[in-house]
């Protein structure tokens, strides 16, 4: 399966690239999103969740969502924590 890395965040792109991504995608569930993104990126951008066993990880935080939808005219997956879009986009 195809793995996705770290593009950008919406503070670091634009209104009109994010709202077309944001306006066309469609949500996904915490498992799917992480078949194409690996935990250990995501844990690069949140080091303040644990890894694998810890009570607190960013898989068990309800607050999160997992979308997936096009990016700049590429498939992308992106996961929504605090009010703050983080893309990830195909090798």
């Amino acid at each position: 399966m195809q793995k996705y890395k770290y593009e950008t965040c919406c503070v670091q792109s634009t209104a009109e690239l994010i709202d077309d991504m944001t306006e066309n995608s469609v949500s996904i569930t915490k498992e799917t999103f992480f078949k194409h993104v690996s935990i250990k990126d995501v844990h690069s951008l949140f080091p303040v969740y644990g890894l694998g066993s810890c009570i607190r990880t960013i898989k068990s935080d309800y607050h999160v969502s997992y979308h997936k939808g096009f990016y700049n005219g590429m498939r992308c997956y992106y996961l929504v924590h605090s009010a703050i879009e983080y893309i990830f986009i195909g090798e």
